[in-house]
């Protein structure tokens, strides 16, 4: 009786681990392929290209249950930092290189001694 258990415990743990190891084998063969399809989509140019702006609703509906990754992503970073005080310039109108789109506070650059003397208008 004793060693009819045995034999019994011995095969269903034979029967657990065989799942086990097909159920991770399967599971590393779809994470290797996610991988090796997100690594080949990393390395195609995105492309860019111009439109005519128009402001209405994006007629694009999804329903699902899940989560959602960003492919790619972009930080974008100021270059000035303060409060804008005017801008100098209408939308729609060409702006050129050399000329002033916009004028800051210069209360916030005032404060740090490092930026006082950059900050002073030439005499």
């Amino acid at each position: 009786m004793r060693d009819r258990r045995i034999v019994l415990f011995l095969v269903a743990a034979v029967i657990i681990a065989g799942i086990a190891f097909f159920v991770h084998r399967r599971t590393a063969q779809t994470q290797a392929g996610a991988a090796r399809d997100q690594h080949a989509a990393a390395g195609r140019p995105v492309p860019v290209v111009s439109g005519v702006v128009a402001k209405r609703d994006v007629p694009i509906y999804l329903d699902g249950l899940g989560s959602v990754a960003a492919f790619k992503t972009v930080t974008v970073r100021t270059q000035v930092d303060g409060r804008l005080d005017q801008v100098l310039f209408r939308e729609g109108q060409h702006a050129s290189i050399r000329g002033r789109s916009a004028t800051s506070s210069t209360r916030q650059r005032a404060r740090s001694p490092a930026t006082r003397h950059s900050c002073r208008a030439p005499r």
